[in-house]
């Protein structure tokens, strides 16, 4: 993999937020706290462009004064708040991951500052794919350089949501019905989970009746399947409905993940 086929996939997963190639380049630099290629902000960064698309390639220079300010943290945080959740699944296709998995955000971000790092590292244009081997690596705990990231409650513990994670459209004061499927990918078994929603905003959308959802004991490699109602409220805008998985004495068994949230798009349509 060299900076082309890594950026390529990730600016067309930040679109429309970052549409333009050359400014992907720019803010993923600037993201670093350098500016390698010496551009201007207001410029047509032609150039930066050029090496998204691989018409251009870095030079041992630019990789120099990447590594100078590199943050890890930086990084990941860059990517996680401009990949945009509508586009996750198709981007971790991309880089090889299952189409049948949809990988945890933070985790998939991170993965991405470090396969940036070894680019950066290499004195050679391709370097090996390592961002599955990483999400691995980080999935099982493995964090480095202060990133705010916590590994399962259980070791070997590990969940997937196999159900959509685009946004789902609704109107304002209305009953929807959102499916969830969630494989139990690690080689823990579930024993007396629950599902325990969190309201964050009090115009979020809400469960309609439960917000405490228990899970029947769930092997390694099988699935939790549930239906939920959600009652939109009068307000428009984009909510995150957040979900943590507890065990049997209240402990959050995933802390800080994103795996069971449900995006809801709610807008106001006049009768």
């Amino acid at each position: 993999m060299n900076f082309s086929e890594c950026s390529l996939p990730i600016q067309k997963s930040c679109k429309p937020k970052i549409s333009n190639q050359g400014m992907f380049v720019f803010k993923l630099f600037e993201a670093l706290d350098c500016n390698p290629t010496n551009a201007l902000r207001y410029s047509d960064h032609d150039y930066e462009k050029k090496l998204c698309n691989g018409s251009k390639k870095l030079t041992d220079k630019m990789k120099k004064d990447a590594l100078a300010s590199f943050s890890e943290e930086k990084l990941s945080n860059f990517c996680f708040e401009n990949i945009q959740d509508s586009n996750l699944q198709n981007l971790s296709i991309s880089f090889g991951f299952s189409k049948s998995i949809i990988p945890d955000k933070k985790m998939l971000s991170l993965a991405i500052a470090r396969q940036y790092h070894l680019i950066f590292t290499s004195k050679k244009n391709d370097v090996e794919n390592i961002i599955i081997s990483e999400y691995q690596k980080i999935e099982a705990g493995h964090i480095s350089n202060g990133i705010k990231y916590h590994k399962a409650l259980y070791d070997g513990d590990s969940a997937n949501r196999i159900s959509s994670i685009e946004w789902i459209d609704a109107k304002t004061y209305e009953v929807i019905q959102v499916k969830i499927n969630i494989l139990n990918s690690g080689s823990v078994p579930w024993i007396n989970r629950r599902l325990i929603f969190k309201q964050e905003k009090t115009s979020c959308p809400i469960p309609k009746a439960e917000r405490e959802i228990n899970i029947p004991d769930i092997e390694p490699n099988n699935y939790f399947t549930k239906t939920i109602e959600f009652e939109t409220r009068g307000s428009e805008g984009e909510f995150v409905c957040h979900y943590i998985m507890q065990d049997s004495d209240g402990n959050d068994c995933f802390p800080n993940r994103n795996t069971f949230d449900i995006r809801i798009k709610v807008t106001f349509i006049p009768d």
